[in-house]
């Protein structure tokens, strides 16, 4: 079917699923695709360009001056939407308004480069897709690379659900949620990250803060020292959600969703308040927050956040604290 009547099948008035747009369109060009509309196989790929400002916003109100977690996952994960847009996905459904979801994926940070005012390249492939019950699945791998050095890899797996799929989901524990371990413990350290001083620089170490701004993901921590499932230290977390919150507006266009990539900054945010809050790197001359690298970080969704949600919260229990020369490393 030529891309005409595939257009005039769709139609010019159907919700579609969307690429973000503003602050969050971390998509500068495409530059090759390898795969035909309306044919949905695997290896279909393509090339993506993505140039870094030279102050972009997420690395001036990051904790010190690179690109955020999240980033780094919206920039290796945004072009497996647009390929599978670009094949035509929904189109053998034209009578249904999908939404597009994140499910599974992991990024190995290999590197730190400093991507200010630099070109990322991206190269994403079409592992599998699978179209079961009105549910569409696929897997992509996608690859970041600067000059030819790949820096960041991994897999993610999308879905394309139905409206009444997203209404009543059970989440990853089937709605059997415990009670956070902090609403248990009388005497917990509350810190209110809603102060705009609180974990500013001190004693001249400009990088051991929070991040500020549109990257503040968090109002109020709860910080128990030693605590926890493993006795390493246990943090609890929320934030308010406001449906006039900036990722609305950009993630997506008649879809608005907070980007799980979001709720992993505030995990890593949670960590660092607990730091911070600790002590944990004052030893340090100038301490600073990094990635850690050759880390395969994990995620799985399974339920969203909108703007008709109240609140946002997470627990941390933190399993380790690993001590090298020039590095403590926080696995939670």
């Amino acid at each position: 079917m030529s891309a005409a009547r595939w257009a005039r099948r769709y139609g010019s008035r159907r919700r579609a699923p969307r690429t973000p747009n503003g602050d969050l369109q971390l998509i500068s060009r495409v530059l090759s695709v390898n795969g035909t509309r309306g044919q949905v196989v695997k290896d279909s790929s393509l090339v993506t360009e993505y140039d870094v400002p030279e102050h972009p916003w997420y690395c001036e109100q990051n904790a010190h001056p690179t690109i955020p977690y999240s980033i780094l996952m919206e920039i290796g994960l945004q072009p497996c939407g647009f390929l599978s847009a670009h094949l035509g996905s929904t189109l053998p459904y034209a009578d249904e308004d999908f939404y597009f979801r994140n499910l599974d994926g992991n990024g190995k940070f290999l590197r730190d480069i400093d991507l200010r005012g630099k070109t990322i390249t991206n190269n994403v492939k079409l592992l599998s897709s699978t179209a079961i019950q009105g549910i569409i699945i696929q897997k992509f791998a996608y690859e970041l690379s600067h000059g030819g050095q790949p820096f960041y890899a991994g897999e993610a797996a999308f879905g394309y659900f139905k409206g009444e799929a997203l209404v009543d989901q059970v989440g990853l524990d089937r709605g059997n949620s415990p009670a956070p371990l902090a609403h248990t413990l009388s005497a917990p350290i509350k810190l209110d990250l809603r102060l705009p001083d609180l974990f500013r620089a001190q004693n001249n170490q400009p990088y051991y803060r929070l991040s500020g701004g549109q990257l503040h993901m968090l109002d109020e921590v709860q910080v128990i020292p030693g605590g926890g499932k493993f006795s390493q230290g246990y943090v609890y977390a929320h934030k308010i959600v406001n449906p006039r919150d900036w990722f609305f507006r950009a993630h997506f266009r008649q879809d608005p969703v907070m980007p799980g990539s979001l709720g992993v900054e505030a995990m890593l945010q949670a960590l660092q308040a607990y730091a911070i809050q600790t002590g944990i790197g004052r030893e340090f001359r100038s301490p600073r927050f990094a990635h850690a690298k050759d880390h395969n970080t994990i995620w799985k969704y399974r339920g969203q956040i909108v703007p008709d949600n109240k609140d946002m919260s997470l627990e941390m229990h933190i399993a380790k604290i690993e001590t090298t020369p020039g590095c403590i490393t926080l696995h939670a």
